[in-house]
């Protein structure tokens, strides 16, 4: 039995959420699961044969990420302390398998590529930093006073996030791009993005991003049909890392 109208989600919304879950591999094998089966059961018994076997392929061959541990707890735990403003006392494990510890107000939360990760600000530092959610080895709450942050200092990630193209934060630098393909590629990725012209043969579109790896590695995907024209700094450094990656096939 089922309550009809109960849900206000309906198959096609559940077999988009599920496609979504299966394919960003964010979340372990029975988390993934539960999560999945919990939609399914806001259905009826012929809607969610449907939507199953639609997605069994998908969900029998799920693999999740090397990194097993649970997350949806973790999440819901620091989206708490997030909004309780709590200060904590982190044990943090690096990309290096070293164990530090940090004292830190965590300002947000987000996910991006796989990952999640939450924006924090350091209070021996005094300024802000990222950090990846699963490296969180454990968190209590500290006996140090939250920081007392002006207006201009405030982390506003709604904002912020627009100007991303990796999950850590850089310098904001202005950047003009000519680009030979779809020019929806460059605007649906940096939502800041313009056309300032366009011909036939490419279009000079200017957008707005943080100065990070991610940037270049993403500018660099783009083979030959993204040619940077601005900022000069950002010309020289690509130009370099195209001159080493030509030597390394060389040799």
């Amino acid at each position: 039995r089922y309550l009809k109208g109960k849900s206000l989600f309906n198959k096609k919304d559940i077999l988009v959420i599920a496609k979504i879950l299966l394919e960003n591999r964010a979340l372990n094998e029975a988390e993934n699961k539960g999560l999945i089966d919990s939609l399914l059961a806001l259905l009826s018994k012929e809607e969610r044969k449907e939507i199953s076997s639609i997605i069994a392929s998908e969900l029998l061959n799920y693999a999740p990420l090397s990194d097993r541990q649970n997350r949806i707890d973790k999440i819901w735990d620091w989206s708490e302390a997030i909004r309780k403003e709590q200060v904590l006392e982190i044990t943090y494990k690096t990309p290096y398998q070293e164990k530090k510890a940090h004292t830190i107000l965590p300002v947000s939360l987000f996910y991006d590529s796989h990952y999640f990760y939450t924006v924090v600000y350091h209070l021996r530092h005094e300024s802000y930093m990222t950090l990846r959610l699963d490296r969180i080895e454990d968190w209590s709450l500290s006996e140090a006073k939250k920081p007392s942050l002006s207006y201009g200092r405030k982390f506003r990630d709604g904002d912020i996030r627009n100007f991303r193209v990796d999950s850590f934060m850089g310098k904001e630098v202005t950047v003009k791009v000519r680009f030979r393909y779809d020019p929806t590629i460059v605007l649906d990725q940096f939502p800041t993005a313009k056309v300032l012209e366009q011909t036939e043969e490419a279009n000079i579109i200017e957008f707005v991003s943080q100065d990070t790896p991610g940037l270049k590695r993403w500018l660099l995907s783009q083979a030959d049909g993204l040619t940077i024209l601005s900022p000069q700094s950002l010309v020289s450094e690509i130009r370099e890392i195209l001159q080493k990656m030509a030597k390394s096939y060389e040799e």
